[in-house]
């Protein structure tokens, strides 16, 4: 069924969200009033939605391995249409659009960098990766 997340905090692991199954359902996935610290990386739903959520630089990776890109403990890696609504990013987080179906869209709606709300005009001076098909 649809899965919802209220008030969660994750931390200490490799992928702070990873839903993994084959094939694509009617569900939805909510994550709201929570923090999430690593990789965040979702599938198989019909679609996404955070609010008030915090996303925080994780460091499972660096610690495994130093040489290993820090990005990896900062990913938002959607494949599904993901509305992301009064979240804050530490400045830094990636967005990898690279698996987002076709036809699935990807909108912050006043989103924060240490402050400061995201907008298409200075978006990519505070997070990395796709930004340009991120949607406002």
């Amino acid at each position: 069924g649809n899965v919802v997340l209220n008030n969660v905090h994750v931390s200490n692991t490799a992928y702070a969200l990873n839903t993994q199954t084959s094939g694509n359902c009617d569900y939805t996935l909510t994550v709201e009033n929570s923090s999430l610290e690593g990789w965040t990386s979702y599938s198989s739903f019909k679609s996404a939605k955070f609010i008030n959520t915090a996303f925080y630089i994780g460091d499972f990776f660096e610690n495994e391995d130093p040489t290993v890109l820090n990005e990896w403990n900062a990913t938002v890696k959607p494949y599904v249409t993901s509305v992301f609504e009064g979240c804050s990013f530490e400045k830094g987080f990636s967005f990898d659009l690279s698996v987002l179906a076709k036809d699935a869209t990807v909108t912050l709606k006043n989103c924060t960098v240490d402050g400061v709300v995201l907008t298409a005009a200075n978006v990519a001076a505070y997070l990395n990766g796709d930004v340009d098909m991120l949607k406002f």
